[in-house]
């Protein structure tokens, strides 16, 4: 990652603010590193005061000194010979001889006891870091020397204070992935877990003491011949990690001071002082965890480990990052992203199952106003869910607005204009109140209004927020309609192709050095992604983050769990690769063909390229075996894809819902009462006025970004509009007037795309009362229909050099369909009429008049078809068109292409006394348009 969080943020009072609440130095930032001590910006001393800072890289030159403190960072870096001290000095001592002779000698000074201390370290990379802890007792004063009377008493030395280290160890954080591996239920699975840990960027921990044999244990696992001893080879390799853990916390615990403070000697004298007391020892406790939610388990004194308001900002960069995210050019760009994102997901995973009546709970509920903020545990807890989200996004493959690469809408280009138009118009009133806002606060002049004014424009985006989420999650069932359908025709599928590897055993094990039936199962849990989502699923760690079922919950929509991924791993594009990534898949109990069972994810055009490839290589003696497997593969793969796009509208759903419960939570939080007790430069509230500002922008950005998905579904052109618009703004540059411009941009070129297309197609059939194109459907399919009630049929793409022979649409480009009819032969039902169910299942290809092939993906579209058996007279016809192109604005949908996933299915339910058994054909008619082939020309 090269921007810095600064240069994505816009103001930046969000990437760093200092602000004392109550008397306390509040220091939130979000920099990827910041200095502290002698040099810094921040200084080395804020004597009297208590200081809480919190931030993620921490640079520590020399000693930082306060009353009392928290530092909760994520690394800690020393400079010199660094520290952090609460230690009590003491003050003036009293002057070195008495000459009143009436006088005894005075008292030296008391020394000032040790205050707290608490450090919050969540990573120690390197090992624990050489600095110093210090809440040490003052010492006490030297009593008063005198000449002719008793001389003073030395001054009584201080108490120490307390100082409580929580630290994250490297150590742990490998026993913890140890004990998940010994876990596994099978050899293969173990030594690929075992693998992929060894292949991580471990640090360099030579030092210290059993980490180097722990990992020779591991390297020797690998190599183990059974589960036995692979589990020997972990428990052993866990004790040098648990010796390594020792002697981490006895080094942190040797650096921590909270002695006493020294007794001050006597004052010479006739008769001499006494000796002051030495001050009593402090306390301090270390704890070590692996992952911050270990802590839920801990008994340690209760702080304020991590600031809301910190969590937010920094979530705020992440999502930023995400925005400008490129996997294809800049790989590493994901990786770094989906470690700032697990960084913050497991700092608030503490928080997301903390009892309310706990201690840590009760500590924030009592205090959060010292912090500045309000309801702090509650926003912790959004924040892990919004991080939940994110991550599985993110491993899911889809961009920053949770899309997949080739998703599509079917909105209107009215319905964009008026959204956009209206949209940039509330957003001129946030922006507006946005920077008037931070200017103020600069000068320390901000007011409430700005704060009121944010919650009144809150209720218009989380308006914008709920239609946005109600969309979503109304095609969700579909999808799951869609997977069921592929339910029922794949058992005899299977059943057809398990037949003919029975009958060509000899003949498959002559042929091929692996067992065919491994083949088959590992074909079954395939799924396919394009280059750039396969590019960030690969460097987000090649395994889709396995979230979405805590996210179901979340998504406001009844969920189908058996549909919900479990696992899921990317794969390279030949057999060996693929046949390694199915045995290291978990599925337990699970069968290959369960939806729900693990997946295996492999980049679409070079697998299709390697699969035909070893059909090929089958031959004629194994045709029928291949003619099996063909029919069996693609629907099952097609199915696949269903369910992949069914947990990414999970995700989504979950993401949009959560993000307007916690808006809502928010604005009712920050009520009148609440504000009237308020600072307007709280923490809280610059995150508050700041989310509205990203979220209400976010929410045109990705309006802009499907209204130009639109423009490209009616242009069939790869033309880069985003691109266009925003020209070379960098992110934090963008803001109305950007998005004005972008609008204007976007609209124009979608409004031409969408009239062009009007008046250049060519009609078929040329009247409208005439015969369709007509797909038969093969007879296997036939007899599978009359058994199941339903079909899925993928009529053969037309190329450009395609003859009428291979597909009913050759000679044909741009192909978009009006009216689709199934026709039933041999059906039977007490009316005598009969509704199909026809559903065009989302994903498709056209192809341009150039023959370029385009991939599109929008939601599944369906429709009724109702005939009567006996006249063929339509009563209602499955009109999947628009009508012929006047007003642009007058339109609902683009019109979608035949080349996709077509579900044929008589219900039952809607036809009474249905009867398929007299089946004998069924055909599919279309209606639409085209255009001609013009290869080699613009």
């Amino acid at each position: 990652m090269t921007d810095s969080h600064a240069s994505l943020l816009t103001s930046s009072l969000e990437c760093f603010q200092a602000v004392t609440v109550e008397g306390t130095r509040l220091i939130l930032s979000v920099d990827d590193a910041l200095s502290l001590g002698k040099g810094s910006e921040i200084g080395d001393t804020y004597a009297g005061t208590t200081v809480c800072l919190f931030a993620e890289s921490l640079l520590l030159n020399g000693t930082f000194a306060c009353e009392s403190a928290i530092i909760s960072v994520n690394t800690l870096a020393p400079v010199n010979h660094a520290g952090l001290s609460t230690s009590g000095g003491r003050d003036v001592d009293v002057p070195g001889v008495n000459n009143d002779q009436n006088m005894p000698g005075k008292r030296g000074v008391d020394g000032r006891p040790g205050q707290q201390l608490a450090v919050y370290l969540e990573d120690t990379p390197d090992g624990m870091p050489a600095v110093a802890l210090a809440a040490a007792g003052g010492d006490g004063g030297p009593g008063q020397r005198s000449l002719k009377t008793r001389g003073g008493d030395g001054g009584d030395g201080a108490a120490g204070g307390s100082v409580i280290l929580l630290a994250g160890l490297v150590p742990l954080k490998l026993a913890g992935r140890l004990r998940g591996v010994v876990r596994l239920p099978t050899l293969e699975q173990q030594k690929q877990a075992i693998g992929n840990l060894l292949a991580m960027s471990w640090p360099d921990l030579t030092g210290l003491p059993g980490w180097n044999e722990a990992l020779a244990g591991l390297k020797a696992a690998t190599a183990a011949t059974t589960r036995d001893d692979v589990v020997r080879l972990l428990t052993t390799a866990g004790v040098h990690l648990e010796g390594a853990t020792t002697a981490c916390r006895a080094a942190a615990t040797a650096a921590i001071d909270v002695s006493g403070g020294a007794y001050g000697t006597y004052g010479p004298g006739a008769p001499p002082g006494h000796d002051g007391k030495k001050g009593p020892q402090g306390s301090k406790a270390v704890v070590v965890f692996g992952s911050p939610e270990e802590l839920a388990g801990s008994d340690f004194p209760s702080f304020f480990l991590v600031h809301p308001s910190q969590c937010a900002r920094l979530l705020e960069a992440i999502r930023l990052r995400y925005l400008v995210l490129d996997p294809v050019n800049d790989p590493q760009a994901v990786t770094d992203l989906s470690g700032l994102l697990s960084r913050l997901h497991d700092r608030t995973e503490l928080f997301a199952g903390l009892r309310d009546g706990s201690p840590l709970a009760r500590y924030y509920a009592e205090r959060e106003r010292r912090f500045g903020t309000v309801d702090a545990v509650a926003q912790l807890r959004h924040i892990h869910v919004q991080c939940t989200a994110l991550l599985a996004q993110l491993h899911s493959g889809q961009d920053s607005y949770g899309y997949e690469p080739h998703t599509v809408p079917l909105g209107s280009f009215q319905f964009y204009k008026d959204t956009l138009d209206r949209m940039i118009g509330n957003f001129d009133d946030i922006e507006r109140n946005y920077h008037a806002y931070f200017e103020k606060l600069v000068r320390n002049a901000a007011s409430m209004d700005q704060i009121r004014n944010a919650r009144e424009q809150n209720t218009a985006t989380v308006a914008e927020a709920r239609e946005r989420l109600r969309l979503v999650q109304a095609t969700i069932p579909g999808m799951a309609f869609i997977i069921a359908g592929y339910e029922s025709v794949l058992p005899d599928l299977r059943a057809r192709l398990d037949v003919k590897i029975a009958e060509f055993t000899d003949r498959l094990h002559a042929k091929f050095d692996f067992e065919f039936d491994h083949l088959v199962s590992a074909l079954t849990t395939l799924a396919f992604a394009p280059e750039s989502k396969f590019m960030m699923l690969m460097q987000a760690g090649g395994f889709l983050y396995q979230g979405t079922s805590t996210l179901a919950d979340e998504s406001g929509v009844e969920v189908k769990r058996d549909y919900l991924i479990r696992e899921a791993k990317t794969v390279g594009g030949d057999i060996d690769a693929l046949l390694e990534g199915y045995r290291s898949l978990d599925n337990g109990t699970y069968q290959p063909e369960d939806p729900g069972a693990g997946k295996l994810i492999a980049e679409e055009t070079q697998f299709r390229n390697t699969f035909q490839r070893f059909k090929n290589s089958m031959g004629n003696e194994l045709r029928e075996v291949e003619e099996a497997l063909t029919a069996y593969i693609e629907k099952i793969q097609e199915r696949n894809n269903q369910i992949l796009r069914y947990n990414a509208a999970i995700i989504l759903a979950a993401r949009d819902a959560s993000t307007i419960k916690a808006t809502e939570e928010r604005s009712a939080a920050l009520d009148e009462r609440a504000l009237a007790t308020m600072d307007p430069g709280l923490p809280d509230l610059v995150s508050f006025v700041s989310r509205l500002y990203y979220a209400s922008r976010d929410h045109i950005m990705r309006t802009l970004n499907l209204t130009a998905r639109a423009y490209r579904f009616w242009a069939l052109s790869d033309r880069n509009l985003i691109a266009e618009a925003y020209g070379d703004k960098g992110v934090s540059d963008i803001g109305h007037a950007a998005l004005v411009h972008a609008s204007n941009t976007i609209l124009n070129a979608y409004g031409q795309a969408v009239e062009k297309f009007g008046t250049g197609s060519t009609p078929f059939p040329a009247k409208p009362r005439d015969q369709g194109l007509l797909l038969e459907i093969p007879d296997y399919q036939v007899e599978m229909f009359r058994e199941c009630r339903n079909i899925t049929v993928s009529p053969v793409l037309a190329r450009a050099e395609t003859d009428l022979e291979e597909s009913l649409f050759a000679r044909m480009s741009n192909v978009r369909v009006s009216r689709v009819r199934a026709w039933i032969k041999g059906a039977r039902t007490r009316s005598n009429q009969l509704r199909v169910r026809i559903t065009h299942t989302g994903p498709e290809t056209i192809v341009g008049t150039n023959g370029s092939e385009f991939e599109f993906d929008h939601e599944p579209v369906v429709k009724n078809f109702m005939y009567d058996l006996a006249s063929g007279r339509i009563f209602q016809d499955a009109d999947f068109g628009i009508e012929p192109i006047r007003d642009p604005g007058s339109q609902t949908y683009a019109p979608v292409g035949p080349f996709a996933t077509w579900q044929i299915e008589v219900e039952p339910s809607a036809n009474p006394g249905v009867d398929l058994s007299g089946v004998t054909g069924v055909t599919l008619e279309f209606h639409g348009s085209s255009y001609a082939f013009h290869v080699g020309k613009e």
